[in-house]
């Protein structure tokens, strides 16, 4: 798996970068051959991105879901519900999940939305 370099600055951002830095690596280069070896495109991907960290990073994608499982873990006021699934916002910040186990309702405040896009009230365009 790959995650680009303002992924990283989210990671760090976080407080994750050592333990993201332990179980990832920089890209480095990258070339694309044809049948004949030759080389149709070139990355170089080990320098430093805009936002300071490697423009390419591969992971193990369990690994990664293992450090932030940790991470939300070490908060009393996370708790994680793996098969379930959030369908509906109502009250506010009131999530409705479903699964194969039945319905559960739980109070998330606070609770991040994503607003529809296009025009709002203010006539600027959401996302």
């Amino acid at each position: 798996m790959h995650f680009d370099d303002e992924i990283a600055r989210v990671f760090a951002a976080a407080g994750l970068a050592e333990e993201v830095a332990a179980i990832s690596q920089p890209s480095g280069e990258y070339d694309w051959r044809n049948a004949e070896g030759r080389t149709l495109l070139h990355f170089d991907w080990g320098a430093a991105g805009p936002s300071g960290w490697p423009e390419a990073n591969m992971f193990s994608q369990p690994q990664l879901e293992s450090v932030l499982a940790a991470r939300a873990d070490s908060y009393p006021n996370i708790e994680v519900r793996r098969g379930w699934e959030a369908v509906t916002l109502t009250g506010g910040c009131s999530p409705r999940g479903t699964s194969r186990r039945g319905t559960r309702t739980s109070n998330a405040t606070p609770c991040i939305r994503s607003r529809p896009a296009g025009p709002t009230a203010g006539g600027a365009g959401g996302s």
